[in-house]
């Protein structure tokens, strides 16, 4: 994070990302589910959370979390428009990567920093190549 950042942007950070972490894990739910009545807007509100907390990690200097989210922003935006199908290896790991952002989440409260997100990343992008 750049020191010229607030203790209160910071913390604006913090809760937001928190917040769309915890609805990007709600739409996965969903989008596990049998439903395919909800599918299209769980996609379209997840893509738009990938992007939002993509957007505000990359403008508070986290670029672990601001690549990992570019490439679900990529994943949804795929799915979105029909060039990937939603499969149940790629939920496993999504959901893996919305846990260990939450964890680089809880370590930047705590600690400061990110934790490295290269291995979810690099798992992600295999959906995508």
């Amino acid at each position: 994070m750049s020191q010229n950042i607030s203790a209160e942007y910071l913390q604006l950070f913090i809760n937001t990302a928190k917040e769309a972490l915890d609805t990007l894990s709600s739409r996965l739910k969903l989008l596990n589910s049998d439903n395919e009545l909800i599918k299209p807007d769980a996609v379209s509100e997840s893509h738009r959370m990938a992007h939002t907390l993509k957007s505000s990690s990359h403008f508070m200097g986290y670029i672990h979390l601001s690549e990992a989210m570019l490439v679900l922003e990529n994943l949804f935006n795929g799915i979105k428009n029909g060039s990937l199908v939603l499969s149940s290896p790629m939920i496993e790991i999504i959901d893996e990567t919305i846990n260990q952002a939450k964890n680089s989440i809880s370590s930047i409260e705590n600690e400061g920093q990110e934790i490295d997100l290269t291995y979810q990343v690099t798992l992600l992008k295999k959906f995508i190549t």
